[in-house]
Order: C-alpha cells, then sequence, then structure tokens
C-alpha cells in the first residue's frame, strides 16, 4: 500500500490546470482567496478571474488595512464601487484603490474626515488611477469652503464623472455648489437633498445643469417654490425634500412635475400636500416609473394609495411610509409583479393574511422586504414568512427581526444594504 507521504509526493498542486483551481478557489472566503492570489504569478491570475469576486465592496474603521491591501491586489481590477464608512486612514485607503482599482465606476464616503483633512496629492492620485470613475459620493460630512474647493479641484480631473452626491453634508455654502457644477461638463446625477440652499441660489444651480440632468435630488423651504424646476429639461429621476416642514402648497404644485413624462424615480419627502400628490400620482402621467418612495408625508387614505399603485403596474421599487390595510396590499400584490423592493408600516388594523400574498406566485422578483412598526405581528407569522420566502431579505422594524438568506451577516448599514432609498446608481448604469 502506498505511504500518503508519497501521495503527496505525486500530487503536485502547481501543476493544476486553471479549471480546477477556479473550482477550489470559488469555496475560499475573499481573505483567503486574496492571499493565494499572492502566492505566485499563476495563482495571481486565477484568482483575479471576475467570476470570484463581487463587484461591489464596503470597507468601515474595523477593516484591517494589510486585508484591504492584499484583497485589492488581486481582486481590485473587478471592483465597480467601493463604499468607505467611517475610514479614518482615508489617504491609505485612497492610496491603495488609486493603484489596485482601474475599473472603479463609483466610490462613497460615508462619515468620513473632510477632503481638507485628506491629502489633496492622495485625492489627486484616485482620478489618475481610476480613470473611468463616474459617480463620487459624500454622505454624512461637514464640508466647509476649504473642503468643497479641494473636492471641487478633484472632481474637475475626473473625465467621466457623471454623478455627484452630496447627501446631508453640512456647513457648504451656495457658492461653492454653482461652482462646482458649472466646472463638470458632463454632469448627469446630482444630489444636493439636504443642503438647505435659498431659492434665489437652487434656481441658479439648476440653471446651470438644465440641459444635461437626468437625475435631480434636492430640497426647497416649502413645496410652492419647485418653480425651480422650470430650468430642467429631461428629467428621468426627481426628489423633492421640503426642510420647512409642515406649509401651505399652491395648487399648481403637480405643474411643475407633470411635464417630465419620463420620469423613473420620483421620491417625496417632508411633503404635506395630500390633495396635489394624490392627483398626480393617479392621473397615469408617468408610465415608465418605476421607483416612487414617499416619506414622512401627509397621509393619504387608503382607497387613494390602492389607485396609486393601480396606475404604475411597472414599479419595481415601492417605498411607502404609511400604514397599508389589507386591501392596499392585496392591490399590491395583485399589479405590481416587477417589484423587488417593497417598504411600508404594519397598520393595527391589518391581518397577516394580506402579507401572506407577498409569496413567491405573487411577488416572484422580490428580493427586499421592510416592514415597520411590526410589532404586532406574531413571531409564528414571522417563521411561517421565512419559510414562505427563503429568497427574500426581510427585516421586520420594531420586532428586531432580519432575515438575511444564505446567511449572509445582517452587521451592515441599513440604508446602503437597501441601496433603493437613493437609487443613483440604480437609474441609469454608470458602466
Amino acid at each position: 500500500m502506498q505511504s500518503v507521504a508519497s501521495c503527496v509526493d505525486d500530487f503536485n498542486i502547481s501543476e493544476w490546470p486553471d479549471f480546477v483551481l477556479l473550482q477550489v478557489f470559488a469555496f475560499l472566503p475573499l481573505k483567503s482567496l486574496s492571499a493565494c492570489g499572492l502566492t505566485c504569478t499563476n495563482w495571481h491570475r486565477v484568482a483575479a478571474d471576475p467570476t470570484l469576486w463581487p463587484l461591489r465592496m464596503e470597507f468601515d474603521r474595523f477593516t484591517n488595512m494589510n486585508d484591504v491591501d492584499a484583497l485589492l491586489k488581486v481582486g481590485g481590477g473587478n471592483l465597480e464601487f467601493i463604499s468607505l464608512r467611517l475610514v479614518m486612514d482615508i489617504n491609505g485607503m485612497f492610496e491603495m484603490i488609486a493603484s489596485g482599482c482601474p475599473n472603479l465606476h463609483a466610490l462613497e464616503l460615508d462619515h468620513c474626515p473632510s477632503p481638507s483633512e485628506m491629502n489633496l496629492s492622495a485625492l489627486s492620485r484616485i482620478s489618475g488611477g481610476c480613470k473611468n470613475l463616474r459617480c463620487f459620493a459624500l454622505r454624512n460630512m461637514t464640508l466647509d469652503e476649504e473642503s468643497m474647493s479641494a473636492f471641487t479641484v478633484v472632481a474637475k480631473e475626473f473625465e467621466f464623472l457623471s454623478h455627484v452626491v452630496l447627501f446631508k453634508c453640512f456647513g457648504i455654502s451656495p457658492s461653492a455648489i454653482i461652482r462646482l457644477v458649472s466646472d463638470l461638463d458632463h454632469l448627469t446625477h446630482l444630489d444636493i437633498e439636504h443642503l438647505e440652499l435659498d431659492v434665489r441660489s437652487l434656481e441658479t444651480v439648476a440653471s446651470r445643469i438644465g440641459r444635461t440632468i437626468k437625475a435631480f435630488y434636492f430640497s426647497v423651504p416649502v413645496a410652492s417654490d419647485l418653480h425651480v424646476l422650470r430650468w430642467l429639461e429631461n428629467l428621468e429621476a426627481l426628489g423633492i425634500h421640503v426642510f420647512a416642514g409642515d406649509s401651505h402648497t399652491e395648487d399648481d404644485f403637480g405643474i411643475h412635475i407633470q411635464r417630465f413624462r419620463s420620469l423613473r424615480v420620483l421620491r417625496f419627502t417632508n411633503l404635506f400636500a395630500p390633495v396635489q400628490v394624490r392627483d398626480l400620482l393617479t392621473a397615469q402621467l408617468f408610465p415608465k416609473l418605476e421607483h416612487l418612495s414617499m416619506f414622512n408625508c401627509a397621509p393619504l387614505s387608503q382607497p387613494h394609495l390602492s389607485g396609486i399603485v393601480r396606475c404604475h403596474k411597472n414599479l419595481r421599487h415601492l417605498c411607502l411610509d404609511f400604514r397599508l390595510s389589507d386591501s392596499v396590499v392585496e392591490v399590491l400584490a395583485d399589479v405590481c409583479k416587477q417589484l423587488t423592493f417593497l417598504y411600508f408600516k404594519f397598520s393595527a388594523s391589518a391581518s397577516c393574511r394580506s402579507l401572506q400574498l407577498l409569496d413567491a406566485k405573487n411577488l416572484p422578483k422580490l428580493g427586499y422586504l421592510y416592514v415597520d412598526d411590526s410589532k404586532n405581528i406574531p413571531t409564528e407569522f414571522l417563521s411561517q414568512l421565512v419559510e414562505q420566502r427563503p429568497d427574500v431579505r426581510i427585516i421586520c422594524y420594531g420586532r428586531t427581526f432580519f432575515h438575511y438568506p444564505k446567511d449572509q451577516p445582517i452587521l451592515k448599514r441599513m440604508m446602503n444594504e437597501i441601496l433603493l432609498f437613493n437609487p443613483y446608481l440604480d437609474l441609469i448604469s454608470v458602466k
């Protein structure tokens, strides 16, 4: 009988064909895969195969920088979207991204140091190493005049930059925003929601981007200030946040929006105009609408919500910050066959029977189900729901209940995991 040692000697792993290595590497976590890729030239080539890597990666303050370096050296060429959250060594991260991610399309910074605290040369290297970058997103950051100047300088160096997101970034002056949009020739997506610009400055911004912009998310003091939209021509995505709160809305509110018949994304926040919203969304004006979000808006009656759903059969993403009755859920399950994401509040008067309609037969493409205020849902029903839809990510907020298919970790940012709240990447491909 041949000894184990002699069998191992005959088993030369360096001579394995590529397809065998691929099969083995497919079972490895990314950290182990990157370690294998740094072993030799041949393994590096196989380990860098696109079928082994995701298109999107997220790093936070707990991420080991050595692990990131190894990951990007091996698989960085496959990445299209990198999100950095609470990363303090941002300069070191930029160096690794610039050298390892030549095909990066989108870079997101969330709760990171402001650009003025970053090394400007490191920022510039991103533009040199990631020439295909289309989207630069800054979220939840403080950007003073110096910070915005640094960001504008770097943004101009990206030849194909078309998406700029400054979501909940505070301290930005109106003149800084105007300079930024004036310097970017290919801007098609601009998200400046929660930036409380005065109407005159907002009109100046709209006039500078009017011909090229396709997606515009912004804030206004009151909904009657929507005449700034007259400067825009070819919108496909519109987000309106009213930061003055509950205020009077003029009857011509819908006139400023209804001319954008090609809208695919429509998002309202803090909008207290139930009659105007109802009339706008039940008039069948937007046949291409795929994403509808309404947060902290004046409540609509259940029949009106049913009417809105019936008028938009092509919806893929529906986020309604309302309590839905059984009748509305039944209409939704019957009409919206393309739905991939659903968010709503569970009504105390509703029965769990209506949620059973959200099965694979009625909503075959559903991937995310987020039920808020779900404390009245019995625990046994949640277990039944998971058995019924094992392929769906289910979040029941109020019961602290999470279900992620295939044992995926739940310690991720909920809003980042659910991209659809800000679908600037989903609307139009940034490739």
